[in-house]
Formats: C-alpha cells, sequence, structure tokens
C-alpha cells in the first residue's frame, strides 16, 4: 500500500505518493525559486531543476572547475608521459624452394 502525500495549503488538492513531488508543487504557492542560471549575464530562475537544464542549453558551454579537472584526467594515460618504445619485428620470410 503506497502512502499518499497531500498539499499543506489550504483549498489546494494535490495528492502524491512521493514527497519531492509535493515539495517541488508546494513552490507554485510560495513562488520560490531556488534554480539558478549560472551564466554570469544571465538572471533566469526557476522552481524546477529540469527547466534550468533546459535553459543552461541556450548559452555557450560554461566548464566549472570539476568539469575541467576531469577532461585533463582523461587525457593522462596510464604511464603517467611516459612512452613505450615499440619493438621492432622481423618479419620471418620463409623460402620456398622451386623443387618440391
Amino acid at each position: 500500500m503506497e502512502r499518499i502525500f497531500n498539499c499543506s495549503f489550504e483549498n489546494c488538492s494535490y495528492k502524491s505518493n512521493r514527497t519531492s513531488n509535493i515539495i517541488t508543487h508546494e513552490r507554485t504557492h510560495t513562488g520560490e525559486k531556488p534554480f539558478k542560471c549560472k551564466y554570469p549575464a544571465c538572471s533566469y530562475d526557476t522552481a524546477h531543476y529540469s527547466n534550468l537544464k533546459s535553459h543552461e542549453k541556450i548559452h555557450p558551454h560554461i566548464i566549472t572547475d570539476t568539469e575541467a579537472a576531469k577532461i585533463l584526467l582523461s587525457f593522462k594515460s596510464k604511464s603517467d608521459g611516459k612512452r613505450r618504445k615499440r619493438k621492432s619485428k622481423k618479419r620471418k620470410t620463409r623460402r620456398r624452394s622451386l623443387f618440391k
């Protein structure tokens, strides 16, 4: 049996089986917009995280410090920059006799 959660505001009949949905819904009553755009010249804010992610696609990509670190680590080889010399393999040529 699933538990049903109700909106805590008067005269609101919204119900959900998830508390996260109730929290997001109650922002429609309070006007709270906790998700802010990271782009410096932008003042966009929203009550829904998914709307922020969609909005951020209109801006040029901003690389955060953690993203930059991940990119740098992806280029680092396991041998810490030491190049491995390949051994040259001499091909053994098989001489075929003309007379079998």
